[in-house]
């Protein structure tokens, strides 16, 4: 049937219609697709840098893992070299003592009965020197005064047997002797005829001439170390050890005889040519009974509190607070406490021997650790015995942390050691590296890399960067902590002089301040002058 003049065909235009809508779902694909390409680009390079950076990572890790192992390897063998040089110097040390107990044999009889023995034929009468005479002294003739006390004379003098010199002091035994100086000096010979030891002036003999009782010693030319800390300051670090050590070691060879000095002091110290620093003036070691009116419990600021209020009830230790006060005097080149005998005394039975840097010494932190530790005004604060002590001093010596002081205070309750790691005396980076933190274990790196099209791996690997850098951030954070948390000396003197003007001393603590400001850093110095100005002005840290 043929349609009518009036109508129109509609195939035609219905086919264009869908080649259009065909056309433009064609392009519409092609725009998708190519975004798909872009982004499975992106998506590819996102991977690619990534993993870039996770291999860089890792590298960083096993740097960081094979550090720390070197640093361990490090300390362990620092730690078993110091454990063998404190064993040697242990060795050393018992080696020492049992030389100085061949050297010498104990002193056996009582000094009563040396005194009957040696000088039971002595003159009941002794005649007086005019001035400018020489004494006469059988067997020895006299050259020349050495030096003069209130108690006795030293002679420089040549023995007639066989022309060696010596030295003699002869008590002065005019109207005004008394039997307590007598005593005194006849004990004083008693002990020294039986020691011998490199550390002691040696005596040689003893007797009774017309002008007094005599010491003969061997002459030790030189001069006491107070005389020298006045002729030239206080003494280097080094030196001051070197001293203490002959002089400690001396002083544990009397110990092991049964015999405390009770009288060390710079004074009583004498250097020789050579450098070897020999003990004199045992006048005091006999004494175990009274007092000499002149000179009743040894000398202010070296004798210890328990020498000061029961002087029959003492032992080494009070050598050992004397040796520390000695050392004390050598470094800051003045004694510890100042004042009159009697307020000396009364200041050394509340109060420990303060550290020596507050009072400008030039000392490292670990001598004054020794020093401090020796002069506690309580004795069972102190040392309990020589050998430690001298072991301490080798440490020392050694560029070594001091051993036995800083474990009794590290003891100690409320002691700056036991609270921190360790005082301004130590610093613990300085004596003992520690290790870096331990770090976790790194998670095996995939053999291949990542696939473009996989979301699923690009977060695990993702994952796995943030874990590594939260790694290596908490060991850098470790390392800036422990810095931080290290105290510096300048904290430590501030605490102290904070405490000592609230103790009624405003004005000490500012010197302390001052003193010791020029050894600290810029920044510490300058907080601790402002802090020094404050106290000065206020009287008051607050």
């Amino acid at each position: 049937m043929n349609p009518g003049p009036g109508t129109r065909p509609t195939t035609a235009p219905a086919s264009s219609k869908t080649r259009a809508r065909l056309e433009e779902l064609e392009d519409a694909l092609l725009l998708v697709r190519e975004d798909r390409k872009q982004q499975d680009g992106s998506i590819e390079e996102e991977l690619l840098h990534l993993q870039s950076i996770y291999e860089r990572m890792s590298s960083d890790l096993a740097m960081l893992r094979d550090e720390r192992d070197r640093a361990v390897a490090s300390a362990v063998e620092e730690r078993e070299r110091r454990a063998r040089e404190t064993l040697d110097l242990s060795e050393r040390l018992a080696e020492a003592r049992r030389a100085d107990d061949c050297a010498g044999q104990s002193p056996g009889a009582a000094p009563e009965a040396f005194v009957q023995s040696r000088l039971q034929s002595a003159a009941k009468e002794h005649r007086d020197l005019d001035d400018g005479e020489m004494p006469t002294v059988p067997g020895y003739r006299l050259i020349s005064v050495v030096g003069q006390g209130g108690m006795a004379s030293v002679y420089h003098a040549v023995c007639e047997r066989d022309g060696k010199e010596v030295a003699i002091k002869l008590l002065h035994e005019g109207l005004d002797a008394s039997a307590g100086r007598m005593e005194l000096f006849l004990r004083e010979a008693a002990v020294m005829l039986q020691l011998s030891h490199p550390g002691l002036v040696r005596a040689i003999d003893a007797g009774d001439c017309p002008h007094g009782r005599f010491l003969v010693m061997e002459l030790v030319r030189g001069e006491s170390l107070a005389a020298l800390v006045r002729r030239c300051g206080p003494l280097p670090e080094k030196e001051a050890i070197r001293v203490a050590l002959q002089i400690a070691r001396a002083l544990a060879y009397c110990a092991r005889l049964g015999l405390t000095h009770r009288d060390v002091k710079p004074s009583n110290l004498l250097m020789d040519s050579s450098g070897r620093v020999r003990l004199c003036d045992f006048g005091l070691a006999a004494l175990s009974y009274g007092a000499d009116p002149a000179r009743p419990y040894g000398s202010p600021g070296y004798a210890a509190p328990e020498q000061i209020s029961n002087p029959t009830s003492i032992d080494e230790r009070v050598d050992i607070y004397a040796l520390g006060s000695t050392i004390w005097h050598l470094v800051v080149g003045r004694r510890p406490f100042q004042g009159t005998p009697k307020q000396v005394f009364e200041i050394q039975r509340t109060q420990d021997v303060s550290d020596p840097r507050f009072e400008g010494a030039d000392i490292s932190p670990r001598l004054a650790q020794v020093i401090r530790r020796m002069g506690r005004f309580q004795r069972d604060r102190r040392y309990r015995k020589w050998d430690e002590c001298i072991l301490d001093l080798m440490l020392v010596e050694n560029g070594n942390p001091p051993f036995s002081a800083h474990l009794a205070e590290a003891l100690e309750p409320g002691s700056a050691v036991g609270e921190a790691s360790q005082e301004a005396s130590s610093p613990p980076a300085a004596d003992s590296p520690a290790p870096p933190p331990e770090l976790g274990p790194s998670p095996e790196i995939p053999a291949h890399a990542p696939s473009p099209l996989a979301p699923k791996r690009l977060r695990d690997n993702a994952k796995w960067v943030l874990a590594f850098a939260v790694c290596v951030l908490a060991a850098v954070f470790g390392y800036s902590v422990s810095s931080l948390l290290r105290t510096s000396p300048a904290d430590d003197i501030e605490r102290r002089a904070i405490v000592r003007a609230d103790a009624g001393d405003p004005k000490g603590a500012a010197q302390a301040l001052r003193a010791a400001a020029p050894l600290m850093d810029p920044a510490d110095r300058d907080r601790l002058i402002r802090l020094a100005e404050r106290l000065e002005v206020h009287g008051t840290s607050k």
